[in-house]
């Protein structure tokens, strides 16, 4: 059984503790995808301190946060959603990060 999506307020309230939040697959440890973790060495590389959120762990945030982005993972900076890897990825190539 699914387990309802996560509110707006709880998604504004999550957002609001972080300034760099990164949605992903896994941790940053052990990421479960490759775009998980590519966005992970991507932001380490760069020395961008973030936290995150693990959607296969808390799979409420999972449902919530894919009306903002159709896939995982979502980078979001001080409340406002970048994109996924491939936006990621371009930001770096062009020394946006």
């Amino acid at each position: 059984e699914l387990p309802d999506a996560a509110t707006d307020e709880e998604v504004v309230e999550r957002l609001a503790r972080s300034t760099v939040l990164l949605f992903m697959k896994g941790p940053p440890e052990a990421p479960r995808c490759r775009f998980s973790r590519v966005a992970v060495q991507i932001l380490k590389a760069h020395g961008v301190s973030f936290d995150h959120v693990d959607v296969l762990e808390e799979p409420a945030f999972r449902l919530a946060m894919l009306v903002h982005w159709p896939t995982f993972p979502q980078l979001w900076v001080e409340g406002m959603l970048l994109g996924g890897s491939d936006a990621l990825s371009q930001l770096a190539e062009r020394g946006e990060l």
